[in-house]
């Protein structure tokens, strides 16, 4: 059911893995695929989005709360600081993480490089940031966390109003 609906309404993976993978289960089912050694699939060239192309889909803000309940993270530092983190690997990948900042923050990522796995990671922990963060998060315009992430972050909001650098 989920696969005619995707295909129906034109809808779009921005991460190049989930575009791979959806390719290549499209290969599989269009081609009666039953064992993978009668695989013959060549994955099809990522499109990298451009990050200012990015911000301007209608859909990427609720993208990047859905994508922040899977894979980003709401914190305070040793130091009592705070930081909003979200993390992706592959370079086909950056604008997406930079695509984030605007959004969020309303300015560009400071230069992003990959760590010994090839992953980038966008940190927003200055004062000013944290407080977009909250804005962008707490928005009625967005779709708003749920589950654990919601809970994390509820948590994470109480820290902040009780921090002397924060209240």
């Amino acid at each position: 059911m989920i696969l005619p609906l995707i295909k129906e309404y034109n809808l779009q993976f921005l991460t190049s893995q989930r575009v791979k993978q959806f390719a290549l289960l499209n290969y599989i089912l269009e081609n009666s695929i039953i064992h993978w050694d009668n695989i013959n699939f060549k994955e099809p060239e990522f499109i990298v989005i451009p990050s200012h192309l990015l911000v301007n889909l209608d859909f990427f803000a609720d993208w990047l709360v859905g994508f922040t309940i899977a894979e980003g993270s709401f914190g305070i530092k040793v130091n009592g600081s705070a930081f909003y983190q979200i993390r992706q690997t592959g370079e086909d990948n950056l604008d997406l993480i930079k695509a984030a900042c605007l959004i969020i923050a309303g300015r560009e990522a400071r230069p992003i490089k990959a760590d010994s796995n090839n992953s980038y990671q966008l940190t927003l922990s200055s004062k000013l940031d944290v407080q977009k963060v909250i804005s962008f998060f707490s928005s009625p315009n967005n779709h708003s966390l749920v589950g654990y992430k919601l809970s994390g972050y509820a948590l994470w909001l109480t820290a902040l109003k009780n921090s002397r650098r924060y209240s």
